[in-house]
């Protein structure tokens, strides 16, 4: 073929450049006679060794040879049989290609959050299996004081989702609208606090045209390419390591032993009495919401739904390890599937990793060891520092005669049911907001709600509980230290103790307890994914009272120990940024 003849060479050099071989090699498969620069790229590579043992070419290889039928005959009918699969395979994606390319619509892409708490906001409502009270439950935008929001909540009109407003079909602040203007080809305009959820892509960009297998699917998200600067050559993973996918075990299926099986989350799924792989392994979760997550093993383990990777020796495996928990993020781009993601061992394998000199990779590895222990020191300390105040805490149920909170207290409030934003004078705490038995300012949405401000504004000491949340967060409290100006949302409630019977700290610390938990989790009202524990209820949690005196003695001790904490959570905070450094020092 002949390139003044072919007008639309620009299309087939933006075909090429996709599956990554060059416009002059690929044009030699046309003629039936692909070069060796061709056939010697990674898909080709895949296509010969999928062609060249599928059952045809099996049939092919054991034909009898005569003198008709010569072993050179038998050599080009294979050749020949191979190179039109070939072709055929890739007529096919070079026809959608080219009318994925032509589509000059845009594609928009909703995605709804991945947390069922988000899922809930994001759709407006949820799925209630309480007795009598089955159905969908519209979640609407007032809070009221009683327990049960969602019964109050009935009616689509009172929905409240980024989807759409159902008294307003034009409202140009939600999501339906901007469906509404690509249909009509029109300019869109995606809001910032919608980028989450929000995408406009192109056809083209949605199809998978870098593999053997073409089905056509039209994904919701894009692939993204790992993207590696190294001063070193950069080989593809399959070169340096070995790679293979796991076993497929169920928990019946496992017997009684102390072998950790690793499935597709973070940690190990269950035990099992033997391995199907040795210490010192790479995993890579292979499906779930974590699916891509690098882990590493020090003892056998059974591997099940992960891919595991292992070095030509242990040294070269902590290097992997280290390397590609330096471009974790990256590797989640390999998910595939929106509704159960997996990341795959073919795209695993096509990883690109620094051809690093063996001595090179031994100090990389004898550094990070380092990071590894400060970080493995910190997370054992503060476990430690963690028992330190339970000792502390836990000998007040048994010593001290016990109250109800609602005689300690002068009144338990609500927050705020107005709607916050993203902008304003004022923060709003949220349930998010109390972390660990403190305050924490990320996610932080605002109001600007003049009577709000005025009625919900905290005080310094004040003492939150959280009173709505899955369930293992219901009853999770912090005390506001007055870092800065806030009120506080309708998920909260103030406890309001009194300041002569209780110090604000060792109310926090007593709410926080194993034991006040414990008894929260019995007595909260729960629904799919969602619990509830009243202000009622809360009153008449009894609570150890010693003296204020002896209060403030608690509150002391504890203190000491947690400054600690403090200290043993900044090495942990510092854990990846510190890895980053010592692989940017030697591979860039």
């Amino acid at each position: 073929m002949h390139d003044e003849r072919y007008a639309d060479l620009g299309l087939l050099e933006r075909y090429c450049e996709r599956i990554g071989v060059r416009t002059e090699d690929y044009k030699t498969l046309f003629v039936s006679s692909p070069n060796d620069e061709l056939l010697k790229t990674d898909l080709f590579k895949e296509y010969l060794d999928k062609f060249s043992n599928d059952t045809r070419a099996k049939k092919i290889k054991t034909k009898r040879i005569t003198a008709k039928y010569t072993e050179d005959m038998r050599s080009l009918e294979l050749q020949n049989y191979i190179i039109n699969c070939i072709k055929e395979c890739e007529k096919d994606k070079l026809y959608f290609f080219l009318l994925a390319l032509s589509n000059p619509q845009p594609v928009v892409i909703v995605k709804s959050p991945s947390k069922t708490t988000d899922i809930k906001k994001f759709l407006g409502y949820e799925w209630s299996s309480s007795k009598g009270n089955e159905g969908i439950k519209y979640i609407g935008a007032n809070e009221v004081d009683e327990d049960n929001e969602l019964e109050r909540n009935k009616g689509i009109s009172q929905i409240k989702t980024p989807l759409f407003d159902p008294s307003d079909l034009h409202n140009e602040e939600k999501i339906n609208m901007l469906i509404r203007h690509n249909f009509l080809g029109e300019e869109l305009c995606i809001a910032k606090n919608y980028e989450e959820y929000v995408s406009v892509n192109n056809l083209v960009d949605l199809m998978d045209f870098s593999r053997i297998e073409f089905d056509k699917v039209i994904k919701t998200s894009i692939s993204k390419k790992i993207e590696i600067q190294s001063k070193y050559e950069l080989l593809k993973l399959k070169d340096v390591a070995s790679i293979r996918k796991g076993q497929s075990i169920t928990a019946s299926e496992c017997k009684e032993g102390n072998v950790k099986v690793v499935a597709g989350g973070v940690n190990y799924a269950c035990l099992h009495n033997q391995a199907n792989r040795d210490a010192n392994v790479i995993t890579i979760s292979a499906s779930g919401a974590n699916a891509g997550f690098v882990n590493f093993w020090k003892e056998p383990i059974f591997a099940s739904d992960c891919t595991t990777i292992v070095g030509k020796n242990d040294i070269a495996t902590l290097f992997i390890y280290n390397y590609l928990k330096g471009i974790q993020n990256q590797i989640y781009y390999l998910q595939k599937g929106s509704a159960q993601p997996h990341v795959y061992p073919k795209d695993i394998e096509q990883i690109p990793i620094p051809n690093v000199p063996d001595n090179i990779k031994k100090q990389i590895v004898e550094e990070c060891n380092k990071i590894d222990e400060e970080y493995n020191n910190a997370i054992n300390q503060i476990n430690i520092l963690k028992q330190k105040i339970d000792d502390i805490i836990l000998p007040s149920f048994n010593k001290y005669e016990h109250k109800k909170l609602e005689l300690l207290c002068s009144s338990f409030e609500y927050g705020t049911s107005s709607k916050s934003s993203s902008i304003g004078k004022v923060a709003v705490l949220r349930m998010c907001n109390i972390q660990d038995g403190k305050i924490v300012w990320d996610d932080v949405v605002y109001s600007n709600d003049k009577n709000d401000i005025e009625q919900y504004m905290l005080h310094k000491n004040d003492v939150l509980f959280n009173r709505t949340n899955s369930p293992v967060h219901v009853g999770k409290s912090a005390m506001y230290l007055g870092d800065r100006p806030a009120i506080f949302a309708g998920y909260l409630i103030r406890v309001n103790y009194k300041k002569d019977l209780l110090n604000p700290k060792y109310l926090t610390y007593i709410l926080n307890s194993k034991p006040i938990r414990e008894h929260g989790f019995s007595v909260m009202s729960k629904s799919i994914n969602q619990a509830n524990i009243s202000a009622g209820l809360l009153k008449q949690y009894e609570i150890p009272l010693p003296s204020m005196e002896l209060q403030k003695e608690i509150v002391a001790q504890i203190e000491i120990y947690e400054t600690e904490i403090d200290k043993a959570q900044k090495i942990i905070n510092s854990y990846s940024e510190k890895k980053n450094v010592i692989l940017d020092k030697y591979l860039k």
